[in-house]
Formats: C-alpha cells, structure tokens, sequence
C-alpha cells in the first residue's frame, strides 16, 4: 500500500504481536472502566444510605448488608466484661486503640459491638488504659458497617479470650461470647454524647479515580502499540530491497 512517500510494509512478528496484544489492552481498558463505573453507582446509593434518617435497631435479626452503611439509632446498657480494644489504630499520627463495646439493645438479648472511638496508648504497652464507661441506659446513633475479613496477622490469635486484638473478626468474637450479636458493628457519630472518645471515621474506600487511571493506562498502552506498529511499518517509496542477481551475470561471453 503506498501512502504519499511511504509504503506500508507490515512485518510479520510485529503484526503477530499486535494482533494478540491490541484486544488484550482494550479488554483490560473495558474491564476497569466497568469497574469504576460499578463502583461509582455503589458510592452513590452509600451516599444515599448515609444521608436517610437513622433507623432505629430493636434488638431483632437483620441482613448485614442490606444495613452497610446505614445510620442506626440503639438504646440500651454497655457491658464491658467483653469489651475489646483494636490495637495499632491512629489519630492525629498517635498510635493507640479503638474501643469496642458490646451494647445490650433494649427490650431484649442481643447484643450489638458500639467502635465508641480512639484512645491514646499508655506509656507502658503492658498497662492498658483505663476509662470511663456509661453504667445508665445510653441512646447511641452511629453508622452500620461490616468489619472486612480481609487482613493480615504475622501470628495466629489466642484461642481464648484476650481483651486486645489485632484485627475484629466479628465471627471469632461470636464464638467467644455468651450472647447473640448483630453482624454488624456501629460506629459511633461524634454527636453522639454517651461513652464516645474521638471519631474521625475514614469515608468509604473510594476507588473509582483508581479504576479509571488503569482504564485510560490501558486504552494509552493500546493507542501506542498501535502508532508503534504504524510507525514501523511504514518504508520510503524507494527503499526497495537490493535486486537479486544471477551469479553467472558477467560471464565469459566468449
């Protein structure tokens, strides 16, 4: 094919490599703009949930994810005989615990595990903090959420009862404690008032502007493989190969 001076002369490795590569990039490009196209309707109906009027918990079963993230309102007592403490959380920088409380729901049993917020570590880690916790029935609002199973540990856990834990597993703590639990945990709003230390509760894990960084690498690498390929195709409308000569040109002509 000639296009001006050029010709277009593809090679066969390259074009190989084009062909098996080209739907590769756009199928990744595709796979990750669809991520964060999903994830970005996911984002909006969280928003939607968090900006609902708190629902207020009874004490009866409920579906852990349908209340991801949903405002809750819960009255009820603390019981702090299996209160835990989540090591290695920070705030402001400073290293320290979060405090889970179990909150007997009123009116019945169940339990549901209140994150009432961070508190400093002690100057000695083998001295746990000590703090105050509300003896009188407390109305608690917070938001619901399902603690990730997802984690890492360089050590297996006790099989017993240990009061500080590396990471919440909300089935191990089920199986550790005399009651029903909710499956979810509430964090509790900084408004409110009974038994909360400090809350700056992160937002959701956002990673739409991740995914679509990934989507327009991919649909980039594409762009290029292909330039790439134009581009090294294309030879001089004269740059023909040397012609062949017959070796017995030239001969004696005798």
């Amino acid at each position: 094919m000639q296009i001006g001076k050029y010709r277009f002369r593809p090679r066969l490795a390259p074009t190989l490599g084009v062909l098996l590569l080209l739907p590769l990039f756009i199928h990744l490009g595709l796979w990750q703009a669809g991520k964060a196209s999903r994830q970005e309707a996911a984002r909006a109906a969280l928003d939607m949930r968090m900006a609902e009027a708190p629902i207020r918990l009874d004490g009866g079963s409920l579906d852990g994810q349908d209340m991801q993230y949903r405002r809750v309102t819960v009255r009820g007592h603390f019981e702090t005989q299996h209160q835990i403490l989540l090591d290695n959380r920070l705030h402001e920088s400073r290293p320290g615990y979060h405090v889970l409380t179990p909150l007997r729901i009123e009116g019945g049993e169940m339990r549901i595990l209140v994150n009432r917020g961070w508190i400093p570590l002690t100057r000695d880690r083998r001295v746990l903090p000590v703090f105050d916790t509300p003896s009188e029935t407390v109305e608690v609002i917070g938001h619901a959420v399902i603690p990730s199973a997802k984690y890492f540990e360089l050590a297996a856990p006790p099989e017993g009862w240990e009061t500080v834990w590396q990471n919440l597993d909300l089935e191990r703590y089920r199986s550790l404690v005399p009651f029903a639990i909710l499956p979810i945990v509430l964090r509790m709003d900084e408004t409110s008032p009974d038994g909360g230390f400090a809350r700056q509760w992160p937002p959701p894990d956002d990673k739409v502007a991740m995914h679509r960084g990934y989507a327009i690498q991919w649909f980039g690498m594409a762009i290029v493989l292909v330039l790439f390929y134009l581009w090294n195709s294309l030879r001089r409308g004269g740059d023909a190969p040397p012609a062949l000569t017959d070796p017995n040109d030239g001969a004696d002509d005798r």
